[in-house]
């Protein structure tokens, strides 16, 4: 049973950060229940509790520059949320962090990886569209899986940079898609060209689980699949893609599963 305080909404409001144009009151604290403008859709877990959530403003930084007035930073608004899930922490955290590619979001990398090692206890996120940044962190205790998750939003240029992005390049506008791989698996990153491609090496997962998972997030996140052939130790999923047709090529190899990932730029309607 988790212990019950009383406290003055005005003194919580201020202990929690500042609202909108400075005020306190326009802070949220929403006890049991998500913020209603909160722009995540969670998972329908069976027993999830929501312990509460907290909308305000972030806090705002004053820039001085020689022969020029200071300069404050927008008003950025902030969420955080805050869940017990009764189950284990790793199908939480995948369950989750499938649900938040669906959505649009991607992991924040300096450097741009598209194939990745699943996450256990932590994860940064990038929705562009929306020009949000997102955390989620997790941990067991008492049972269930205690999940903390933060949204922000953010200046663009930070955005790109969080993303990796190189605002000269027109290539960057091609982002592939996310693929997560199996929980325990290792991915060793092996680079990628000129156009919008990517090669790794994937060692700790069969073949078949690797091929499934894979085709199932790259349908999730680009569209239906239009071709799938399965030939020996070698298999091709092509899907349409939002932004141009999408390859994805795994070829089992004695250290491993070698997976390639492309969007042809340019390449117009795919057809199986």
């Amino acid at each position: 049973m988790s212990e019950r305080i009383t406290l003055d909404a005005d003194f919580l409001r201020r202990a929690l950060g500042f609202g909108r144009e400075g005020d306190p009151a326009d802070v949220v604290v929403t006890p049991g229940a998500l913020p209603t403008d909160f722009p995540i859709t969670l998972p329908e877990w069976a027993g999830m509790q929501v312990l509460g959530g907290i909308r305000s403003v972030a806090p705002r930084w004053t820039f001085y520059y020689r022969r020029s007035a200071p300069e404050l930073s927008p008003e950025y608004l902030m969420w955080r949320v805050f869940l017990d899930v009764p189950l284990p922490l790793v199908q939480v955290m995948w369950e989750l962090t499938q649900s938040l590619l669906r959505q649009g979001w991607r992991p924040s990398q300096m450097h741009r990886q598209a194939i990745v090692e699943a996450v256990r206890e932590q994860w940064e996120g990038v929705h562009p569209k929306q020009g949000r940044t997102l955390t989620l962190a997790a941990r067991e205790a008492e049972g269930v899986t205690q999940v903390w998750l933060g949204v922000q939003d953010r200046d663009p240029r930070q955005l790109d940079h969080l993303q990796g992005l190189n605002v000269n390049t027109a290539e960057d506008s091609l982002a592939l898609p996310t693929l997560l791989a199996p929980v325990g698996a290792r991915v060793d990153w092996q680079g990628g060209g000129d156009v919008r491609q990517e090669a790794a090496l994937v060692t700790g997962s069969e073949f078949p689980a690797l091929l499934t998972q894979f085709a199932a997030q790259l349908e999730g996140q680009e569209g239906p699949i239009l071709h799938r052939h399965v030939a020996g130790n070698r298999a091709e999923v092509l899907v349409q893609g939002r932004e141009g047709p999408v390859l994805l090529t795994l070829e089992l190899a004695p250290a491993g599963v070698q997976v390639h990932l492309l969007k042809i730029a340019g390449g117009g309607e795919a057809r199986a």
